[in-house]
């Protein structure tokens, strides 16, 4: 019987160290369409270790297809508003004309324009938040025996134990003839003496 052998390279490749992903090792797909060593599979910042119900993905920028924890995904946060020019002071309410209501109702509309555009301009630049943290260089994962190497010494373990089977089953199969013919021999003499027993009767 021919062993089954299975292909030695995977189509599925890790998105943090680029190296192929095999099935005993793999993490993914993930809601993007990424696969993970389980030792890749690590926060891109602090590098702890994250699980399928632990890990985040940047929801800011959708180019960001990295990992992160909760603690380090990042998150769109409002500006600071600038402080708003000084209001009129009483005195200008005082001095007989309508110029300190007018001036008034000058600022506030300047005032309320402001806040209008400081509004507008965060909800531009959500999109586009910076990081909180600059991103650490991983290396990947680094594993002592390379994929396709472990492969094949997996599948010439394979075949070593299939040709021990084979001989196995040989050797059982000799064993069982040997027995029978041994039994049917012994059955035979029996019978032998049995007919001439008889026959002398």
């Amino acid at each position: 019987m021919t062993p089954f052998i299975p292909p030695l390279m995977s189509k599925d490749v890790c998105h943090r160290c680029s190296k192929p992903v095999y099935p005993t090792d793999k993490i993914g797909p993930l809601k993007d369409g990424t696969f993970f060593h389980q030792g890749c599979f690590k926060c891109y910042l602090c590098g702890s270790r994250l699980a399928l119900k632990t890990y985040c993905n940047n929801r800011e920028s959708i180019d960001d297809r990295e990992v992160y924890c909760r603690s380090h995904v990042p998150i769109a946060k409002p500006h600071d508003p600038t402080l708003p020019p000084p209001l009129p002071s009483p005195a200008e309410y005082l001095n007989g004309n309508n110029n300190g209501v007018e001036h008034h109702n000058n600022r506030q509309r300047q005032l309320d324009a402001g806040l209008q555009d400081l509004k507008i301009a965060h909800a531009m630049k959500v999109t586009q938040v910076r990081k909180p943290y600059p991103k650490i260089q991983h290396g990947g994962a680094k594993y002592i025996v390379d994929y396709d190497t472990q492969s094949r010494l997996e599948l010439l373990h394979r075949q070593k134990e299939d040709k021990l089977y084979e001989e196995f089953e040989a050797e059982r199969e000799k064993e069982f003839q040997k027995v029978e013919k041994e039994f049917k021999e012994e059955w035979e003499r029996n019978l032998i003496e049995i007919s001439k027993k008889i026959w002398k009767c």
